[in-house]
């Protein structure tokens, strides 16, 4: 590692713990194990992914098709079992097919024997050193987690968070994408209902199939909470509504229980927009801290809570604009982010304007001319700013017709937010910052440094950081920053986060 030349104190790559020593992250290029399988075995992997669809069900109305891929090759690589009885990993290790040195085999050897699929409650978030405090639900292990994608698009240290973790180098990591990120936060009453230390750990198919199958397994098929979670029809929502319905009816008859039906939707109808569901959950339940729910075991409390949460996501909110945190799908919010940030990459001179509409939070964009031509005739009432269109720019109205140019107008008048592109200053800034905080090598850092006072900066800066194996560094330090724009950006137009 080469000196900063200026003494600024910057933050180190690699692993860092509580001691603070920090380390390069060790090897863990999973995907070497699907390119030599695919290049060997492609029927092996063929056969495996069938394995895979016909054991997990998926439902492709819970997950697209790349989410699948991506979870699949995980499952292959770490959990598949091989006519010999080892994993792809396994044989990946013995067999070395790329030469990789001791260190390197190493430490995938430590990933293969440690790596472990659960669900954690998310406790803490380093932003700073990239670290993501998780404690298990059945148990009382906790495990620092460094990931820098993570530690950044996490929107809180909160939340249900199902994912595989390897240990190497004494430093437990993320492997692969995450199964699944549910924004909850959890009593210690709740946590301790769902403790079972002794309980047979699930599989990743058991998981995955809780989450995203057509068909569920036994041990989840009472408890709709996950369900609830995924994005449902019109006609879905109100059936597994009714199932709740009578499910609560019963337990409250058998256990006496004070809340009925009608003020469990009334409270969660209208609960402020930041409410938490617990603390709403409390409030109708326990409302007095010394009073318990006269219940006789952990299960059925779990089950009453369950019940309520997956209430909580098929009800309508008021606060939600009469919508259920259902019908607000996580892929929408997604959406949302992913439009933002498009519109923010925009380059200066694209003749387009992208907006959002803040009641739906749906990012579109129109052609320059357009969008000036209908924002200058959205100030009268709408007969008049229509009818004055029409007679200055009949063209238009041939070309968009008159219902896409009354939908424009009225967007325009009511609700539309003019999304501004980042300018390339700002673009610039974003390369400079991960030159200062995430480079240590004054060789790269002078040759990135050079690289954006050139023509084409972009692609010079790219290509240096490709050929130093530094592109998925800066991918994660880019990301996180867009991210960070997309919640300024929000913040400022008062609107909330995706």
């Amino acid at each position: 590692m080469g000196n900063n030349n200026n003494n600024k104190k910057k933050k180190k790559k690699g692993n860092t713990n509580a001691s603070n020593h920090q380390v390069q992250k060790p090897y863990s290029e999973f995907w070497e194990v699907l390119r030599y399988f695919g290049e060997t075995e492609p029927s092996t992997m063929r056969k495996a992914f069938d394995h895979f669809l016909e054991q997990a069900a998926p439902d492709d109305k819970k997950i697209d098709f790349d989410s699948l891929e991506t979870f699949i090759s995980e499952w292959f690589i770490f959990d598949f079992k091989l006519p010999n009885g080892n994993t792809p990993l396994q044989e990946f290790i013995l067999v070395n097919p790329y030469k990789l040195g001791s260190k390197e085999i190493f430490q995938l050897k430590q990933a293969e024997v440690s790596n472990f699929t659960a669900e954690f409650w998310v406790s803490a978030i380093d932003n700073n050193r990239h670290l993501i405090t998780l404690e298990a639900v059945t148990s009382d292990q906790t495990y620092a987690v460094f990931d820098k994608a993570a530690s950044k698009s996490l929107p809180s240290a909160s939340g249900l968070l199902t994912a595989r973790l390897i240990k190497q180098e004494g430093q437990w990591y993320l492997a692969g994408n995450p199964l699944t990120y549910i924004p909850i936060v959890p009593t210690e009453k709740m946590k301790s209902a769902l403790k079972e230390p002794d309980s047979k750990q699930k599989t990743f198919i058991d998981l995955f199939r809780s989450l995203y199958s057509h068909k569920p397994d036994e041990a989840n098929a009472e408890t709709p909470f996950h369900e609830a979670l995924q994005p449902l029809d019109e006609e879905e929502i109100k059936a597994l509504t009714e199932k709740l319905h009578k499910e609560y009816n019963a337990l409250r008859k058998k256990y006496s229980l004070n809340a009925t039906w009608a003020e469990i939707k009334r409270v969660i109808k209208y609960a402020p927009f930041n409410a938490s569901p617990l603390d709403v959950f409390k409030g109708l339940f326990t409302p007095d801290e010394e009073i318990e729910l006269d219940l006789p075991d952990q299960e059925t409390f779990t089950k009453i809570v369950d019940i309520f949460f997956s209430c909580w996501n098929l009800l309508p909110h008021i606060a939600l604009g009469g919508k259920s945190p259902n019908e607000l799908s996580r892929t929408q919010k997604e959406a949302t982010a992913e439009g933002i940030i498009q519109a923010l990459e925009c380059p200066d001179d694209d003749p387009i304007v992208w907006f959002i509409d803040p009641k739906t939070m749906e990012v579109s964009f129109v052609d320059e001319v357009f969008h000036f031509l209908v924002e200058s005739f959205s100030r009268g009432s709408l007969e008049e700013d229509l009818t004055g269109f029409q007679e200055e720019y009949p063209e238009f109205v041939d070309e968009y017709g008159l219902e896409e140019i009354t939908k424009w107008i009225e967007e325009y008048r009511y609700r539309a937010i003019v999304i501004e592109p980042l300018k390339y200053s700002e673009k610039l800034k974003i390369m400079e910052e991960f030159i200062e905080l995430e480079i240590d090598d004054v060789g790269i850092q002078k040759s990135l440094l050079r690289a954006l006072q050139e023509r084409g900066a972009f692609r010079h800066f790219r290509r240096i950081l490709l050929e130093s194996a530094l592109l998925d560094d800066y991918f994660y330090f880019y990301d996180g920053k867009m991210m960070d724009f997309v919640l300024e950006w929000l913040e400022e137009n008062g609107l909330s986060r995706p």
